[in-house]
Order: structure tokens, then C-alpha cells, then sequence
């Protein structure tokens, strides 16, 4: 409510504020700053999306993000928000966050083909999740032996402005980008 007082009030009500003392830069920060974590959907190692095999992605004609490959069928939330589609092939998902910052999920390359052979989904859409909340169990071996790629991809679809913080070696929930000044 403040901060659409302060918005709808105008710039010369916020700077009387500030020449009032009555409110200072790191309260506008709070009030207007807006960032979103995005966390490890599984354990594995860290992949730019640049190296997936798919121009789709590695182009970012869907988004920016990044990709892990997997060790093992666990995947999970990669952020806190609501599950808004289950892609009848169960090989993608797709989250949308509290600052409604459109995510999808999405499990292997060309994985589609399968139908949903091989997939296993904990989640419906409409249902709140957790970062770390396990979504999707996956047979890895099936996957590879059938003679596809693993790459679990994280999309962001609505926003330009992501930032990779740390790559390598990952766990699932470990902190790896965020969206900021949304």
C-alpha cells in the first residue's frame, strides 16, 4: 500500500521526504527492488545454455537461463512459485514466481518424442511449490540408451535480465542465477 501511495503521490511528494528526512534511498531500494533466485533443479554440473544441443535453446529464442546435466532423475523446483503448466509429454513444466517471472522447466533434448515414457510427475498445475520440491522423477538410463541428451534446462521466458552466479559441480537448491529490477 506504501508503495503505491508513494507512486501515485508522484516524484515531488518522495522527494519532500527525502529533503524531510523521513525517508531515505535504502527504503525506496526495499520498496521498488525486486529479485528472484533461481536455484539448482538437480544435482549435476552446471551447463551454459550456448552448449546445448538444441538452436532453441542455445540461441535463447525461448529465454535466457542455463542448463545442468543431471546425475541422477531427481529434478526439482528451481524457485518458489506456482506450477502454471504440465506439458502433457511430462518433459516440461512451467513456474511462475511471486514477482510473476515465467519459468520453464525443461527435461532432455527432443525428449518430447518420448510421449512421456520415462517421466514420472510429482506436481499439477495450479499447485504452490518450493524451491527444492521435487517435480519430476525421470529414468535417466532410459533417456541416454534411447540415445538422448539429459540437459535439464532452466528457460526464464519474460525477462531479459539474468545473471549467472556460479557454475560447476551443483545440488539441487544450491543458488545459481537471479532477476533483479523487475
Amino acid at each position: 500500500i506504501t508503495k503505491a501511495c508513494y507512486w501515485k503521490a508522484g516524484i515531488s511528494s518522495l522527494e519532500k521526504h527525502f529533503s524531510d528526512g523521513l525517508f531515505s534511498w535504502e527504503v525506496l531500494m526495499f520498496l521498488f527492488h525486486k529479485k528472484s533466485m533461481i536455484y539448482s533443479p538437480c544435482n549435476g554440473t552446471f551447463k551454459p545454455l550456448s552448449e546445448v544441443k538444441d538452436e532453441v535453446f542455445s540461441k535463447e529464442l525461448m529465454g535466457k537461463g542455463f542448463a545442468v546435466v543431471p546425475i541422477n532423475g531427481d529434478i526439482h523446483s528451481p524457485v518458489d512459485g506456482k506450477v502454471t503448466m504440465v506439458f502433457p509429454t511430462k518433459h516440461a513444466i512451467g513456474i511462475t514466481d511471486r514477482n510473476n517471472i515465467e519459468y520453464i522447466l525443461h527435461i532432455g533434448i527432443d525428449t518430447v518424442q518420448l510421449k512421456g515414457t520415462g517421466f514420472q510427475i510429482s506436481v499439477h498445475e495450479g499447485d504452490s511449490v518450493k524451491a527444492g520440491d521435487l517435480l519430476v522423477n525421470c529414468d535417466l538410463a532410459m533417456l541416454k540408451q534411447a540415445g538422448y541428451q539429459t540437459d535439464v534446462l532452466v528457460i526464464v521466458t519474460n525477462h531479459k535480465d539474468v545473471r549467472i552466479k556460479q557454475a560447476g559441480n551443483l545440488k539441487v537448491k544450491e543458488e545459481i542465477a537471479y532477476c533483479e529490477n523487475i
